[in-house]
């Protein structure tokens, strides 16, 4: 391990749940700004979106179960797909939430539309979480980093 990979496993060791649950208020602005016609408060979706974010944890250790299991109970290889489906199972899950929560204000293709916005804007955020936390590892010179565990 090198230097930035050291610097990444100290930020995650430390302000791992910081990080974790910093995903709820980043979603609530997220929803606030696309999902705007039914004139909740930002508290609305926030609560909205530690609902989301609970859900992923129970798929996730769902997942993880189900991995336990078949390690040694069940001798066929399905964890390896399911963890490989998992991305789109938290897609289809943060889509179906927010269906649920505001498909009466909106038409199937305003949905889909504000749907795509909403994803794009996670992504987004993601994409600047990666890049600074890649720029503070490696005081934003770049180069390789190496992180064994």
């Amino acid at each position: 391990m090198n230097q930035a990979g050291e610097k990444i496993a100290d930020i995650f060791s430390t302000y791992g749940k910081f990080l974790i649950f910093s995903i709820v208020p980043l979603t609530a602005l997220n929803s606030y700004i696309v999902f705007r016609r039914k004139k909740l408060n930002f508290s609305e979706h926030v609560i909205i979106s530690g609902i989301l974010l609970l859900g992923v944890f129970l798929i996730l250790i769902l997942l993880l179960f189900l991995g336990i299991l078949e390690t040694t109970v069940l001798p066929i290889n399905l964890f390896k797909y399911l963890f490989l489906s998992f991305p789109y199972i938290m897609l289809f899950y943060i889509v179906y939430v927010y269906h649920n929560a505001f498909r009466q204000d909106y038409t199937r293709i305003g949905f889909s539309y504000r749907a795509v916005l909403f994803l794009i804007l996670l992504l987004l955020e993601l994409a600047i979480f990666l890049i600074l936390l890649l720029g503070i590892a490696t005081n934003w010179e770049g180069g390789a980093i190496i992180y064994e565990t």
